[in-house]
């Protein structure tokens, strides 16, 4: 019986789940980041070898890469890949491929956000996705966006953020310092940047719930871009529908279990109003983890060489 190997690389966290056929889990790992695109390749190979350790050999890997954007990352991945599974069939995807897998076709979209933030689902039978980019580019509506939105709020002076010991506790925690340009040094200087400004956004959540101004803010601007974000997904790709399904994950809504309600309420600012007023969207969480659809691309990968 084939052993399929699925990987969930992405800007926070790597994943491993390995399945049979019969779709009996027999190894889960998790490891630090491993983006192709922000993370250096020796974390890569050292977080996927933490992941990996003690997992049987598999005979499928199917690894799903944050910062897989064109065939130039694809052969990168597929080369660390071999290194470890030298007698595996290999596959590598971008990251929202496991996202949409996971999610199944009867959802019209899924957003996730995390480090990053993506809106994925299926049209005319293929996988497609609105969002990325990397947080250079992209990644608006994530936990990256509102940790770079509050070290902005330290550095401007902001009185409130200033004030806030969870946040500046944070920040020292992480980076070592609680001055903020002593901060933003930490910050460029980090191998992984985009994912230790994402571990503000907890305390960012915790401002927000005290009643500060500054977190309602930040929060209000990291919805509104994310819902005006899925609302451009569904114009691409189904804009006729006036009745939309979507559903979320990744660590945004954990963070705050309810910001999954308050997207695309009209008052957190301009994309949510135009969203409120084309559709009337619903949301709900993603029943299961990206890596479960990792593992099933890496099952349908053993089943199409077994018949092969």
């Amino acid at each position: 019986m084939p052993f399929a190997l699925g990987l969930d690389c992405g800007g926070s966290s790597s994943r491993a789940l390995m399945i049979n056929d019969a779709g009996d889990i027999l190894f889960s790992g998790r490891s630090g980041p491993a983006n192709l695109a922000s993370t250096p390749r020796e974390l890569i190979i050292k977080h996927l070898r933490q992941c990996t350790g003690g997992c049987p050999p598999p005979d499928c890997v199917v690894g799903c890469f944050a910062g897989l954007v064109s065939q130039v990352e694809k052969r990168r991945a597929l080369e660390i890949l071999g290194a470890f599974f030298p007698s595996a069939r290999l596959e590598a995807r971008p990251d929202y491929h496991a996202i949409a897998a996971t999610a199944g076709r009867e959802i019209s979209a899924t957003a996730i956000s995390g480090t990053g933030t993506v809106v994925t689902g299926w049209s005319n039978g293929e996988i497609v996705k609105t969002g990325g980019g990397g947080p250079l580019i992209g990644d608006d509506g994530s936990t990256y966006h509102m940790g770079k939105l509050a070290l902005r709020a330290l550095i401007n002076g902001n009185e409130e953020a200033l004030g806030f010991e969870p946040l500046l506790a944070s920040m020292e925690e992480i980076f070592g310092s609680r001055i903020p340009h002593e901060v933003v040094t930490e910050v460029y200087q980090s191998p992984s940047p985009a994912a230790s400004l994402a571990k503000l956004a907890p305390s960012v959540a915790a401002a927000e719930q005290a009643g500060l101004v500054f977190g309602k803010e930040i929060a209000a601007t990291v919805l509104d871009h994310l819902s005006g974000l899925i609302d451009l997904h569904i114009d691409r790709f189904n804009p006729e529908a006036l009745s939309v399904r979507i559903a979320v994950a990744g660590g945004l809504f954990k963070v705050d279990p309810t910001y999954s309600e308050r997207l695309f309420a009209p008052e957190l600012g301009p994309f949510s109003q135009r969203a409120s007023v084309k559709r009337r969207y619903s949301t709900q969480p993603l029943e299961d983890e990206p890596i479960l659809g990792a593992a099933r691309l890496a099952k349908r990968l053993s089943q199409d060489l077994s018949t092969t």
